[in-house]
């Protein structure tokens, strides 16, 4: 059942539950739309490889390597804008270290670094020269310096049928290699030396009413 947030008697946002996890809703003040706010990973949120991971709202620490975590199928709605972030703790210009974030369609495999390969998979990758953003089945999208998550907040985000990466809140890259308006579901994995490394800030906004990227 939706609850209502009001500001003055004046109704500014809805929540409501998906797989018991709260979803913000947006509705109005004084007739104009509110801006989604953000919301923090609860630990319930995540399914996949949970006993390998280290669970707190808006906390994960991977505890193995190659395995993954992901919310629920269609948590991502078809055609639905949406933004997903996280700080980025310290991690060396190394291969298969630190973690990845990312958006799949509805992939759901387990014991690896993401649930799939399949297209529209988009994610970033920490590791070595020439990682970056990333699509399909490790394939570069747009190429990054070894190690250059470090430390920054890292997001992924639709628009439309676009994909976009965003480091510190600032548009960095426009996905080319695919696109698409499919249903999917929010991921963090760790690559083959990724137990050890934590992410914080962890959040999502869906759509609708969030704000252009440019």
């Amino acid at each position: 059942m939706a609850t209502v947030k009001t500001i003055s008697g004046t109704a500014i946002a809805s929540v409501k539950t998906v797989s018991g996890v709260a979803i913000a809703s947006v509705k109005t003040v004084n007739g104009i739309d509110a801006v989604v706010p953000w919301v923090l990973t609860p630990s319930g949120l995540w399914i996949g490889d949970t006993p390998s991971f280290t669970l707190d709202t808006g906390t994960v620490t991977a505890d193995a390597s190659d395995v993954n975590i992901r919310t629920a199928s269609s948590f991502i709605a078809a055609s639905q804008d949406f933004d997903f972030q996280m700080l980025c703790g310290t991690w060396p210009a190394t291969a298969g270290h630190g973690l990845i974030i990312g958006f799949s369609p509805n992939l759901t495999g387990t014991g690896a670094q993401a649930p799939g390969t399949t297209n529209p998979i988009m994610y970033a990758k920490n590791a070595a020269v020439a990682d970056g953003w990333m699509n399909d089945n490790d394939a570069v999208d747009g190429a990054q310096a070894a190690g250059w998550m470090s430390e920054l907040t890292i997001g992924i985000s639709r628009r439309g049928d676009t994909f976009y990466g965003l480091i510190d809140n600032a548009l960095d890259h426009t996905f080319t290699g695919d696109t698409g308006t499919d249903a999917g579901n929010l991921f963090i994995g760790a690559p083959g030396a990724g137990s050890g490394y934590s992410a914080t800030v962890i959040r999502y906004r869906l759509g609708p009413n969030l704000p252009a990227i440019s």
